[in-house]
């Protein structure tokens, strides 16, 4: 049975890198003491010369250079000169970029759709982006107009139609319309990444849908990024994982995860090192 398992994490493994290897990934040259990219088999490396980077969206990659951002394209051509103090990763089209303390947004070429004006503004997604005002955080279309007040603490993005938002210290969530969907009640929430997404309530983890019904309790110490489908999660010192349907794959007894990749979790039990996989189940070296 071990080396069946052992086979199955290894095909899993084996198949992802194969359809994967043509993507691009950061590395860090130590040597050089700066960053670049490569794909699985380093087949394609773009030499490491930038001071910080960040992966590929729409085509493009932001790069810092001299303290200044810009953006490359898959072959390292520099698409759009590193002149920004700030910049976001490129979504539908467009990236928010800062110049002398102020936000604005630039489409593909580098050119200006929206002139730097405000105090911070976020990506656009679903066709709407935060934008700051005044201190205080609304959203406008790719027309400039302020579509949603700028009445929040803070505002994120919009995700499966609603946003979370911040007022009066608490969260909660907001449609297009500006209406609130999912109360604020809670002391921290995030924009829905899958169907589910991660709300905080009196130091309390876990996950909503976005009608605000709880999918899991609110019960979790701690609730990390779903990689690939699962996520750790904490209670007390243990941690176990959960799928993006919210339901517990694994029992909350290990004393570590160190990563998630592809579906499968490293974990630490017991003083042992194994895997567990998006089906709950481990293998352990002998």
């Amino acid at each position: 049975m071990q080396r069946y398992l052992l086979v199955c994490l290894f095909l899993i493994f084996s198949t992802t890198l194969i359809a994967q290897e043509s993507e691009l990934l950061p590395f860090y040259d130590g040597n050089k003491e700066k960053f670049g990219f490569r794909n699985v088999d380093s087949s394609k490396v773009i030499a490491p010369e930038y001071d910080e980077v960040w992966l590929f969206n729409d085509g493009l990659a932001r790069v810092r250079v001299d303290k200044k951002i810009g953006f490359i394209d898959t072959i390292g051509n520099i698409i759009i000169e590193p002149a920004f103090s700030k910049a976001s990763d490129f979504s539908e089209g467009w990236a928010s970029v800062a110049k002398d303390s102020l936000f604005g947004f630039i489409n593909l070429k580098g050119e200006f759709e929206i002139e730097t004006q405000y105090q911070y503004a976020g990506r656009f997604s679903e066709g709407l982006a935060t934008v700051t005002i005044d201190n205080f955080a609304g959203y406008i279309n790719r027309e400039n107009e302020l579509v949603i007040p700028n009445m929040y603490e803070w505002a994120g993005y919009f995700s499966k139609g609603v946003a979370p938002v911040k007022q009066g210290g608490k969260f909660g969530y907001i449609n297009k319309d500006g209406e609130i969907v999912i109360p604020l009640i809670y002391d921290l929430a995030f924009p829905f990444e899958t169907d589910l997404a991660k709300v905080q309530l009196n130091g309390k983890w876990g996950l909503i849908n976005n009608k605000g019904e709880e999918i899991t309790y609110l019960k979790y110490d701690g609730l990390g990024e779903f990689v690939h489908g699962i996520a750790p999660v904490r209670i007390g010192e243990k941690y176990g994982l959960i799928n993006d349907k919210g339901e517990e794959i694994s029992e909350i007894k290990y004393d570590g995860i160190s990563r998630i990749l592809f579906g499968v979790a490293e974990v630490l039990f017991n003083g042992k090192v194994g895997y567990v996989d998006y089906e709950g189940v481990e293998y352990f070296r002998d």
